[in-house]
């Protein structure tokens, strides 16, 4: 089987929930072709998905090596970086992206994701109003600019930010969980109670989900 042809077996078997055999798939993928860009950035998402950060970051690392204009291992490796929380690398890659695709409203998600964890509130509501011009369906960035809001105490923009991101995704756990939080706050106790009740059966079907995708391999 050609180098190609593995590693899209590799992204398939991924995307079932077959974390191991895919890692296996794109390390011998590298095998047959050492100098491979898509390769190392696809071993490294599956060393990222087993918990294994630095490994992951040595194959983001070597991609962008081959190929310095990588802006999905800028983002993966961004990612990687949040993950071990050394926010200043992650926020170095995620404006690497966004000086390489500034229509990525993804990059835009993600850095601004960082500058909320540096308390940085201002350049993070920026960077989420900017994901959601980009991409007016991406739920994560409503309910990150939820969080914002609610940190503001923008009572009513924080909730209209949380509902739509469910209603966009209404399986999206952490929209629910952060929802009940701001409720609890707001002593809506009945509400919270109902969205923590909503975010586990999401997270229930979630597991569930990747269990049957293990099954059925």
């Amino acid at each position: 089987m050609q180098a190609k042809q593995l590693l899209n077996h590799g992204v398939v078997v991924a995307r079932m929930g077959d974390r191991q055999n895919a890692f296996e798939c794109f390390d011998r993928v590298l095998q047959l072709a050492p100098d491979y860009a898509k390769g190392y950035n696809n071993r490294g998402l599956s060393r990222y998905n087993l918990g294994d950060y630095q490994e992951a970051i040595a194959d983001f690392d070597r991609a962008i090596t081959l190929n310095p204009e990588y802006v999905r291992s800028y983002y993966n490796r961004g990612n990687t970086y949040r993950k071990l929380k050394q926010w200043n690398q992650a926020l170095a890659d995620f404006e690497r992206v966004i000086q390489l695709d500034p229509e990525s409203a993804k990059g835009y998600l993600s850095r601004g994701a960082v500058y909320w964890e540096l308390q940085q509130e201002s350049e993070a509501l920026q960077d989420f109003n900017r994901a959601i011009e980009l991409n007016p369906e991406l739920a994560a960035a409503y309910n990150n600019r939820g969080l914002v809001y609610a940190a503001q105490n923008e009572v009513f923009k924080a909730l209209a930010d949380f509902n739509y991101a469910l209603a966009l995704n209404p399986q999206f756990a952490q929209a629910y969980y952060n929802r009940g939080d701001y409720l609890m706050k707001l002593g809506d106790y009945q509400g919270a109670a109902e969205d923590y009740r909503q975010a586990l059966n999401a997270n229930l079907l979630l597991i569930r989900g990747i269990s049957k995708s293990k099954r059925s391999d």
